[in-house]
């Protein structure tokens, strides 16, 4: 395993490991996982940031969870844009061009049922078990890291811990691409070299 792909695992898995049985972090692993996931898709799909989300992204997206098949976007929109914009699931997808609305499938977190994702033709709606749902994204990327770690390093890199040996137990490491590591700091507070 390399230095990023232990990162990855510390900061991603493991931080979360001590949610897992927590019914109310259901949040916490989708606002996680929704992010690694696009960058992965965008990597695998050739798909740069900024960029509308291509064909080849939903197929790559439907190929991971085959449950979605021909509902890919709109699990999107209520899924990664209603929960990293607003914190919530949309009822309708507002279009900037047209100024209209379309409305959504309704979208439900639950960990009743073990599939990661489905849409219930019974009840019209889209259900998500976040643990389930964060393990595919988690370990797909582990799986296939190289791709989750290239793409558009001048704009996107990823970061690294620059003092790993330096953080105490409990502090935040300073995490950044481009930062001098931090001075160490006394119990005082002081920085030690000031």
């Amino acid at each position: 395993m390399t230095t990023r792909e232990s990162e990855f695992q510390n900061w991603f898995v493991e931080s979360l490991a001590p949610l897992r049985n927590c019914g109310n972090a259901g949040f916490i692993f989708l606002l996680v996982a929704f992010p690694l996931l696009e960058r992965y898709l965008r990597r695998k799909s050739s798909c740069p940031e900024g960029q509308t989300l291509t064909d080849a992204f939903f197929k790559n997206l439907q190929t991971l969870f085959p449950e979605l098949s021909g509902r890919e976007r709109p699990f999107w929109n209520c899924y990664r844009d209603g929960l990293l914009h607003h914190v919530t699931f949309p009822r309708a997808k507002l279009s900037k061009k047209t100024n209209t609305s379309t409305p959504l499938p309704e979208a439900a977190m639950s960990g009743h049922d073990p599939r990661p994702v489905y849409f219930s033709d019974a009840t019209g709606a889209f259900y998500v078990n976040p643990v389930a749902f964060f393990d595919v994204v988690t370990n797909k990327i582990l799986s296939d890291f190289a791709t989750y770690e290239t793409g558009d390093t001048a704009h996107c890199p990823l970061v690294s811990t620059l003092d790993p040996t330096g953080a105490a137990p409990g502090i935040v490491p300073t995490i950044n691409f481009n930062l001098p590591p931090a001075s160490p700091v006394s119990p005082s507070g002081r920085e030690k070299n000031a």
